[in-house]
């Protein structure tokens, strides 16, 4: 019998700002953005300081869970 390792790598997503208004996009194995998974009706501008901040500089989420949660929290 030979067995095999299954390696489940978790989704990597970036949110940043487009038009105002937050994105979230799909990374690829190196990191960087490779489609847009979602645009959300969140607005940048109406997002606390610190979040907006992140959001502008790009804030990296692994996972579906986690991504759910960070939107949630930044949707209000």
């Amino acid at each position: 019998l030979e067995f095999r390792r299954v390696l489940f790598r978790s989704t990597q997503y970036l949110l940043r700002d487009e038009g105002g208004m937050v994105a979230v996009y799909t990374c690829g194995p190196d990191g960087s953005p490779t489609r847009l998974a979602r645009q959300t009706d969140i607005y940048v501008n109406l997002l606390p300081e610190n979040d907006a901040l992140r959001v502008k500089q790009g804030m990296t989420v692994t996972g579906d869970a986690a991504l759910q949660e960070v939107l949630e929290d930044l949707g209000g």
